[in-house]
C-alpha cells in the first residue's frame, strides 16, 4: 500500500544521493522523523516503518561509507 510505496520512495532517493550529504533530501527524510521536529510543528501520523526508512535514509545520504563498512 502507501505505507510501502513512501518506504520505496525515501529508500530509492537516499540510495541516488548516497553519500552526497544532499541538504534538500535530508531536509525531506526529516520531515518523516516526529522526533527530528519541532514541538510546535503539526504532529504527522508517520507509520513507524517509513520514520525508520527515513532515518536509514539519512544515513545513506551522510555516512554511507560508515554504514557500509559495517555491512
Amino acid at each position: 500500500g502507501h505505507e510501502m510505496t513512501s518506504i520505496g520512495l525515501l529508500l530509492g532517493v537516499s540510495a541516488a544521493k548516497l553519500g552526497t550529504m544532499d541538504m534538500s533530501i535530508t531536509r525531506l527524510l526529516s520531515i518523516h522523523i516526529p522526533a527530528l521536529l519541532p514541538p510546535t510543528s503539526t504532529e504527522l501520523d508517520v507509520p513507524h516503518s517509513v520514520q525508520v526508512a527515513a532515518v536509514v535514509g539519512i544515513g545513506l545520504v551522510h555516512n554511507a561509507e560508515v554504514l557500509l563498512a559495517e555491512i
